[in-house]
């Protein structure tokens, strides 16, 4: 059902909302890409174990979509990267910073790696998530010539991502047996870990209190489809809860209470609404609440912060043991025993940038804290924009940040589709609209 929407959606020249400004332009790639994600939520995970079939038709589907955007990049002049990324100051430096990362890797840690004998099947599994990282490079020239129709089905694959996750752990939960708050299969842990679903849930908890904050104005339909909204948001937040997410359930709360904050702001004369219902689902729940951050304290005060300082000074004992590992990094495919996992030997870390520095050196860190420093910069145009554009905002700041600062879900195809939405928004970045965002790049409405 969700291929042939995205089918219709794509090639209906009659449409005026999706498929309008892509009838102008090769869909191919949009299609693709589509394909990838749709099949990611349906069967994929965000760090497979064993990857099979599944991973297989999902990194297809992405190559063909990056092949097709290339090709849309030629007319447009590969002489400039203006012509094809956008002009604005972020946008040239996280596009700058990006491509020379990518031949930073290519030319020394991809090479070191294999001098050194490091497993192949480690540094396969270090290029997957660096070509990852860098999707807004090769889905931009696409997504700036298909506007806000690529945009909005863009946007909306990735939030189906996110909640189709959620819906996959609680019923993996449900069908078990288990209840709820008890340790859970590494399997079904990789997909609440995932930041696509904490985006969904904070996006559609936000999104169903606009709705319902519209009433009257915008007639009792709208109270029925922010109702709606709340009960879409309410499966990410309860495959979270089910398995204990410490730090996805707390940003929860923190972004719902800012964007309150906000809403009241901006909109004093539409909060009463969506108040009196948070209250009404308090209230109901109030039993279970309690419960939930009783176990939440309890899990605390066991493992802490589940050793990511020692985590991070196994790091520096490891490139201490390379001569000139400080400053070159010991390549893609390197390990280190990790104190978070028991002392087992992986070739990952718990913190995003400490696991550049070990695979890419000082020169690799630099650059990806250029790029994303040129990405994160979309921030500033949204939270100056109308309150649509702070929702995105938090929507998207808690998975990057926990994915950079806590988790290893930078691993996962999830945080590089955050970081296209990100690229998506930059100043003078692929979006059209990318400088005056609203609501038709993201719902599709004219309002």
């Amino acid at each position: 059902m969700a291929l042939s929407y995205t089918a219709a959606a794509l090639f209906s020249r009659e449409s005026g909302g999706t498929g309008g400004e892509l009838s102008r332009v090769r869909r191919a790639p949009v299609f693709f890409f589509a394909v990838a994600v749709i099949v990611y939520a349906l069967f994929g995970s965000p760090t497979p174990d064993d990857p099979g079939l599944v991973e297989l038709v999902v990194g297809t589907a992405l190559v063909l979509s990056a092949a097709g955007s290339a090709a849309l990049a030629v007319p447009a002049g590969l002489c400039t990267l203006s012509s094809v990324y956008g002009s604005g100051r972020g946008t040239i430096l996280w596009v700058s910073a990006g491509w020379g990362f990518l031949l930073y890797v290519l030319l020394w840690p991809l090479l070191s790696g294999v001098i050194s004998g490091n497993d192949p099947g480690r540094i396969l599994r270090d290029v997957i998530p660096a070509l990852f990282w860098m999707l807004p490079l090769f889905l931009a020239p696409v997504i700036r010539a298909g506007g806000d129709s690529a945009g909005l089905l863009v946007f909306r694959l990735i939030l189906f991502a996110g909640w189709m996750f959620g819906a996959r752990a609680l019923l993996h939960v449900l069908s078990a047996g288990q209840g709820f708050f008890q340790m859970t299969p590494p399997d079904l842990l990789y997909l609440s870990n995932a930041p696509t679903l904490l985006f969904a849930a904070v996006f559609l908890s936000g999104w169903g209190l606009m709705r319902i904050g519209a009433w009257p104005r915008a007639g009792a339909q709208t109270v029925y489809k922010g109702a709606a909204y709340l009960a879409l948001a309410c499966v990410p937040l309860a495959a979270m809860a089910s398995v204990m997410q410490r730090a996805t359930l707390a940003y929860l709360a923190l972004a719902l209470a800012f964007f309150i904050l906000f809403y009241l702001w901006q909109r004093p004369r539409h909060i009463f609404l969506p108040l009196l219902l948070l209250g009404g689902f308090v209230a109901v729940f109030a039993q279970e609440i309690s419960l939930l951050f009783e176990v939440l304290y309890r899990k605390a005060m066991l493992v802490g912060w589940n050793m990511r300082f020692e985590d991070l000074a196994a790091v520096y004992h490891r490139l201490w043991s390379v001569p000139g590992g400080l400053v070159f990094g010991c390549g893609l495919g390197c390990g280190y025993e990790s104190p978070a996992v028991a002392g087992i030997n992986v070739n990952y870390t718990h913190f995003f940038l400490s696991a550049v520095w070990m695979k890419t050196g000082l020169p690799g860190l630099l650059l990806i804290l250029l790029y994303l420093a040129g990405l994160c910069r979309a921030f500033l145009p949204l939270f100056a924009r109308a309150l649509e554009g702070r929702l995105v905002a938090l929507a998207l700041a808690g998975p990057v940040l926990i994915s950079v600062f806590l988790y290893a879900s930078y691993k996962s195809l999830d945080f590089g589709l955050l970081l296209l939405i990100l690229a998506m928004f930059s100043e003078g970045g692929p979006g059209k609209n990318s400088d005056r965002f609203g609501l038709p790049l993201v719902t599709g409405h004219r309002s």
